[in-house]
């Protein structure tokens, strides 16, 4: 699968994109978020597997004026835990934007797990995009 993105930057394994902050994200690196289905290029912390996650490497407090963020669109980084993860499994985010391993039709998941990892961990992953199985495009 290939993802196309402006903006996009390869810095050795990792692929990134710089995107805008509107809400505090300051504590929020390696967790999932979502672009915002209003505001183009805007990211939110992710609520859940209803639409595709991408990693925040680098988060920013934009509460009181936007600010620009890094996210992960590909290649190996680090993810929070919001469960027991084994490697090997698909991760989408839990209603807090931390990964959870999913095996549900027609989920979105933003990254595979390269270590086990228990709740609250923070572990290594391939950051890939796509649904799991089912009829969504891959």
């Amino acid at each position: 699968m290939t993802i196309n993105f402006t903006g996009v930057e390869t810095k050795g394994d990792v692929s990134t994109q710089s995107v805008v902050i509107d809400t505090d994200l300051s504590d929020k690196e390696y967790y999932f978020v979502n672009f915002d289905g209003t505001d183009q290029g805007v990211v939110n912390i992710a609520s859940a597997a209803t639409s595709q996650p991408f990693i925040l490497l680098e988060g920013a407090d934009g509460s009181s004026t936007e600010t620009v963020g890094t996210i992960v669109t590909g290649g190996k980084t680090k993810l929070k835990t919001g469960g027991n993860i084994t490697q090997g499994a698909f991760l989408t985010s839990d209603a807090n934007g931390a990964a959870v391993a999913t095996t549900t039709d027609d989920q979105f998941y933003g990254a595979i797990a390269l270590e086990n990892g228990a709740s609250g961990d923070i572990i290594a992953v391939k950051a890939i995009q796509g649904t799991l199985s089912g009829s969504a495009d891959n």
